[in-house]
């Protein structure tokens, strides 16, 4: 009588069955993951986002807390710049500045730069990209406020300074 020989599970192989759901749950895996790694990419960017708008903005109020700080006096032309006329210096101590007492500075938005413009030679640089608003108000004809804001949405940084005479 010939003797029946059985074969072990690993020697049978795997059902259709079997092969079938291993597939089935490495694809549902990779599309777990793969929303994973979108929602974490769009995560990283809405930083990256905040992060330049903060920048922006920091540099900006620099620039202003310097020139503010040198202000004798603050107009707001009717274009929405800002136009800074300075203290005048100590004599001897006009070396210490970026511009004479003669001059003055002036602040404009434009296409989302924020320009500082050294008057009266006109000349400009760029003191930051991405400005969303530069709005100047003078609600008692006295106080200035100056609102700053970069970005959009929830990712929108804004600062406001206030100079007095």
């Amino acid at each position: 009588m010939a003797t029946r020989r059985t074969r072990s599970r690993s020697e049978r192989g795997h059902t259709l069955l079997e092969l079938t759901v291993a597939a089935t749950l490495v694809a549902v895996l990779g599309v777990v993951f793969g929303m994973a790694g979108r929602f974490t990419s769009g995560e990283t960017l809405r930083t990256r986002q905040r992060a330049r708008a903060a920048g922006e903005l920091h540099a900006v109020v620099e620039h202003l807390r310097q020139d503010l700080a040198r202000a004798a006096v603050l107009e707001i032309e009717g274009s929405g710049a800002l136009t800074i006329t300075p203290e005048r210096p100590i004599d001897g101590l006009e070396h210490n500045r970026d511009w004479s007492a003669a001059d003055g500075l002036e602040y404009s938005l434009a296409e989302g730069k924020l320009y500082r413009t050294v008057l009266p030679h006109r000349e400009s640089s760029v003191v930051a990209v991405g400005i969303e608003e530069f709005e100047l108000t003078q609600p008692d004809g006295e106080t200035t406020y100056v609102r700053i804001a970069a970005g959009e949405g929830l990712l929108r940084r804004q600062v406001t300074l206030v100079w007095g005479p």
